[in-house]
């Protein structure tokens, strides 16, 4: 634009200069044509810009490694032509924070509309917002420009599904966590005296123990009291979202891989018919959200979530995110899906099953009551089809 502004004072000199020297009609146009179609063009440009409207459409979700066909469209409502627009378009993975931009430009005759078409591309899952930004209209001889409204309304997103396998899971079932739980079972009767299950009738053969004496000196006869039974939630899935700064910059691959596996282990649960919960840490607010899954349809509901959080460095693992909001674990089972093995894993060992699904090639003294199975990112679905978790 700087460059156009140079041209046009030069043209203006010159003309001042023919004028100056010829001095008659046809340089007095001349130098008037010069100074002021360049004006009215600007103030033409200023008045369209002010008129201008646009929306932009894509599909609500697509695969990895597709071309998505978007549509941009232009709407001129004034009685003033455009003459020259252009816009930034941006492409951003909410999941892997990788960004994209094209440029386009583009006229609109008054009171009509342009559709503007362009192509945009991830080879990697995530949530893409695809948006605008430095709007701006030019005049026609692209001297001038004004920054629209125009840009704040172009803003979509659609999601990248990832691509999921179905993993053979075997689950340890002597596992025992050792916790107090606030829940107790419905249906069985345990060994917490905490807890009252039920009263009944004495059954020779019950323990002494059991005996609820005061109840049955007013019965007249011997009382049980079954005590509860503390439920301890058996699966929980975690997604780490936090990489700590020793370990480096992340690449987006490794997020790619570790989403597809964490969805995937997700998945073959619920085809065991296994009521798990999954969770991660929410590297926006700090959180820890979690979601009970009990069928597939479930993890449709929940996937928008995990997809638009980014995944980033910083100081706080899911494990210790965990800790903060929910105290001590009471899962029978954690498998976590991590491009490394937190140095922090122990904070969900409670006496249960902790399991770290990595691939990194770093050891970690500190992991030693956590079962490591490391995977290669290009061979995820192979390095874990058959797991004891």
């Amino acid at each position: 634009m700087l460059k156009r502004i140079i041209i046009w004072i030069l043209w203006l000199v010159c003309a001042a200069i023919l004028h100056l020297f010829g001095n008659n009609a046809g340089t007095l146009i001349i130098l008037t044509a010069s100074a002021l179609t360049p004006v009215l063009s600007v103030i033409m440009a200023k008045l369209s810009s002010a008129r201008i409207d646009a929306f932009i459409n894509l599909p609500e979700r697509s695969d990895k490694g597709v071309e998505i066909s978007v549509s941009l469209t232009i709407i001129n409502s004034g009685i003033i032509s455009m003459p020259l627009a252009e816009c930034i378009i941006i492409c951003e993975n909410l999941l892997t924070g990788e960004k994209s931009e094209q440029s386009l430009r583009f006229s609109v005759a008054r009171r009509s509309e342009k559709n503007l078409y362009f192509d945009i591309l991830s080879d990697h899952c995530g949530k893409l917002r695809v948006f605008a930004k430095n709007s701006r209209v030019f005049d026609l001889f692209g001297i001038f420009a004004w920054r629209t409204g125009f840009h704040t309304k172009i803003k979509k997103e659609t999601l990248i599904v990832p691509e999921t396998f179905e993993p053979r899971i075997t689950l340890i079932d002597d596992v025992k966590a050792l916790v107090d739980s606030d829940e107790y079972s419905m249906t069985k009767p345990g060994s917490d005296p905490g807890e009252t299950f039920a009263i009944r009738e004495y059954i020779p053969g019950d323990p002494i123990k059991s005996i609820h004496w005061k109840l049955s000196e007013k019965a007249d006869k011997l009382m049980m009291r079954e005590f509860g039974l503390p439920v301890v939630k058996r699966v929980l899935v975690l997604l780490e979202t936090t990489i700590l700064p020793e370990y480096g910059e992340l690449r987006a691959e490794t997020i790619d891989a570790a989403v597809e596996i964490f969805t995937s282990v997700s998945l073959a649960f619920t085809y065991m018919g296994i009521i798990h919960t999954i969770g991660w840490r929410n590297t926006e607010s700090g959180t820890f959200e979690s979601r009970e899954i009990r069928v597939s349809g479930d993890i449709e509901a929940v996937i928008e979530d995990f997809l638009s959080n980014l995944i980033m460095t910083g100081n706080i693992t899911a494990a210790a995110c965990f800790s903060n909001f929910q105290g001590q674990c009471a899962y029978a089972h954690v498998i976590t899906i991590s491009p490394y093995i937190q140095p922090d894993i122990g904070l969900l060992y409670n006496g249960n099953r902790v399991t770290v699904l990595h691939c990194s090639d770093k050891a970690n003294s500190s992991a030693d009551r956590v079962h490591a199975i490391s995977f290669a990112e290009s061979s995820y679905q192979r390095d874990l089809y058959e797991m004891e978790l």
